[in-house]
């Protein structure tokens, strides 16, 4: 009985579930159209979204959906339309009804989105121009910030630089990307000319001494901030003749000055000290000769100032030359005849043991006076021994003009009886004497120059240091005298004997008196001088703290001489400064006509 009622029971489940599907049958209805709801997406790399498909008619029902992409590389699709990005580009996402026709298809890009901010690494690029130069991106890293959130570095041709060419002040670049920008600040400074260059040299560089500069060819520029450079015209050129120490030239443009350097040799060459004396003989007027190597117990070379010449021991290096014990290296002749010139330059004449020689001396062959002419020492070592002389001359010399630069003047040390002279100058009348940028450290008197009438004598940035007078200057009459920059040491600085209406312009000088001897003295003393202006400008004056047998120096002594008594002498010290130690008067006049007038 219960086995058929179980029967029933199933028998009544399968009737009732095909009737079911025999209903449901007859209902089926396929869609008649599908389409996604957007055509076209953009998904962010790595994200996911769902695809929105519309199907019509609304009640279709009964039917299958297959999905694809045409690149599953870039982005795939699973059975529920969820779309997930993988890579950038672009691919097509397809669905369509199972067993039909149908399809949808949707276009999907996979990209970071939108750029929403530029940005720049400017660390390596140059900010910093002048008008008129172009703008350098050399350097430039640009970077890009997308709506993902990924920052990408750009290429050169993913933005574009927005920047006025050339520039001017004021002007900025600015980097533009997707209309997004990012403005790097220039400094734009003005332009401005700063100097001159010789662009072009001149056709000669290379002349003889005394030759005159030929600036022909030579072409200027102007030299900006920038560094360009333009040419100009109408630039000055100093008018120079070379000579055994100056190469170069100067060259002008408004408030700009260059030099220019060229090479000056000698016109004749010699090794021989022996073939000097002939070579001069033989020059020309005007001729330049160069003497090379080291000679040794030479005898004497005599130069006349009416060829002109010059005479020069080497340019990179100087010659070096030892005379004989009873003989001068070189004896300048003139004649009353007068004129002429002569230059010795880039020597170094050294003593020998027992010599007491000038090492260069001025005069006369005859005794005759000699008139007129120029005598140049530049750049001679001079090294004495006991009683030598550096430079003298002792004759009748008028208008001669001696100029002395350079040079230095040293004792030989360990030499007995060291009272060598540097300069000892006698018997000038109207002549220039110019001692400058010497230095001079001897046993006897520095600089003595004496007998002399309306002579110019001016000592420029010298130093001289003696154990006797530093600077002595007898019998001058109507002198014109200039100290300038000087520092002068000595037993006694500057002492002048029986000299007569003298101005003297010292400035910026410094005097020092040792002050070993025992007789009353002066840092400065004028002995049986009259009617002398003394102008002592700045410097400084000092007697040194020293004293023997009981005798302290005066800074300034004005007293008879021997002789003849001193009167209405003027000695004006302005704006020194003094330094004066022990007992005593720092300024000792003995002339009631005579003044010191410190101020």
């Amino acid at each position: 009985m219960s086995k058929r009622i179980s029967l029933s029971i199933f028998l009544a489940i399968i009737c009732a579930f095909s009737a079911l599907m025999l209903f449901a049958c007859g209902n089926e209805k396929l869609p008649e159209s599908i389409s996604f709801t957007r055509q076209e997406v953009e998904i962010f790399k790595g994200g996911s979204t769902y695809l929105d498909l519309e199907v019509l008619p609304v009640d279709a029902n009964g039917f299958s959906l297959v999905w694809s992409s045409s690149n599953d590389k870039v982005a795939s699709v699973k059975r529920n339309g969820q779309v997930s990005a993988k890579e950038y580009g672009s691919a097509v996402i397809s669905c369509a009804v199972k067993g039909t026709d149908l399809v949808a298809n949707c276009n999907v890009s996979v990209t970071d989105g939108r750029v929403y901010k530029v940005y720049v690494d400017q660390s390596n690029v140059k900010t910093a121009y002048y008008a008129g130069q172009t703008f350098d991106p050399t350097g430039l890293i640009v970077w890009a910030r997308y709506e993902s959130g990924v920052d990408k570095r750009l290429a050169s041709d993913e933005y574009q630089i927005e920047v006025p060419q050339p520039l001017s002040e004021g002007d900025n670049a600015v980097i533009k990307c997707s209309n997004k920008a990012f403005t790097i600040e220039l400094e734009v400074l003005p332009d401005v000319a700063t100097g001159i260059v010789v662009s072009t040299p001149p056709s000669k560089v290379e002349y003889f001494i005394g030759q005159a500069f030929d600036p022909s060819g030579m072409q200027v520029s102007l030299v900006y901030a920038s560094g360009k450079t333009q040419p100009v015209s109408g630039f000055d050129c100093q008018a120079v003749m070379f000579g055994t120490s100056n190469n170069t030239v100067e060259i002008s443009y408004g408030q700009f000055k260059t030099t220019l350097t060229v090479t000056v040799k000698a016109k004749k060459t010699v090794y021989s000290f022996g073939q000097l004396q002939q070579t001069i003989d033989q020059a020309e007027v005007g001729d330049s000769i160069m003497l090379s190597g080291r000679h040794e117990n030479v005898d004497t070379v005599f130069v006349p100032l009416e060829k002109q010449l010059t005479l020069v021991g080497g340019f990179d290096s100087v010659c070096t030359i030892t005379p004989k014990t009873g003989a001068s290296v070189f004896v300048i002749t003139g004649s009353e005849q007068g004129g002429g010139s002569v230059t010795i330059a880039n020597f170094e004449l050294v003593a020998p043991a027992g010599h007491t020689q000038p090492l260069v001396s001025l005069g006369s062959l005859s005794g005759e006076k000699i008139s007129g002419g120029d005598v140049t020492l530049s750049n001679i070592d001079f090294e004495l021994f006991g009683a030598g002389i550096g430079v003298m001359a002792e004759d009748n010399f008028e208008n001669v003009n001696l100029y002395i630069q350079d040079c230095s003047f040293t004792k030989i040390e360990g030499a007995a009886n060291q009272q060598n002279s540097a300069v000892n100058l006698s018997g000038f009348y109207n002549g220039k004497i110019c001692v400058q940028g010497c230095e001079i450290n001897i046993g006897g008197n520095g600089l003595n120059l004496s007998s002399c009438d309306g002579v110019e004598v001016a000592l420029k940035g010298c130093d001289i240091q003696s154990d006797a007078v530093a600077v002595n200057f007898g019998n001058i009459v109507w002198g014109l005298i200039t100290i300038d920059g000087c520092t002068i040491k000595g037993d006694r600085a500057l002492s002048a004997a029986d000299c007569d209406r003298c101005m003297w312009s010292v400035a910026q000088t410094a005097f020092v008196g040792a002050q070993t001897c025992e007789i009353q003295s002066g840092v400065i003393e004028l002995r049986g001088c009259n009617d002398n202006v003394l102008d002592v400008v700045g410097g400084e004056l000092s007697n040194n703290n020293q004293s023997s047998g009981g005798v302290v120096a005066a800074l300034v002594l004005i007293s008879d001489s021997e002789d003849r008594p001193s009167s209405s002498n003027t000695v004006n010290i302005i704006s020194s400064t003094i330094s004066f130690t022990g007992s005593g008067e720092k300024y000792q006049v003995f002339d009631s006509s005579s003044k010191v007038i410190e101020s």
